[in-house]
């Protein structure tokens, strides 16, 4: 669960980035601009699997699980900010 969550965290970072800093009408914002899109919608799943896990777990979770959990409810913070 900490893996997943890392990996949806650095996947949308990274498409996030690339699109900030990719050309206007090039292949590869239009490519990032998927990547992000993707990566929301597993972000949000993510965060809901999380969250459960959380409220049942919590003492059984390691502090990394609590660090990666706390950033990727910042980037679901962030997307339901620019919906």
């Amino acid at each position: 669960m900490t893996t997943a969550g890392f990996t949806l965290f650095i996947a949308f970072w990274i498409s996030a980035l690339v699109f900030a800093n990719a050309s206007f009408h090039s292949d590869q914002r239009e490519a990032s601009w998927g990547a992000m899109g993707a990566a929301s919608g597993l972000e949000l799943l993510w965060v809901i699997g999380g969250t459960l896990l959380a409220i049942t777990r919590w003492r059984a979770t390691t502090v990394t699980f609590r660090v990666i959990f706390v950033l990727n409810i910042i980037v679901v913070c962030l997307i339901a900010k620019f919906l």
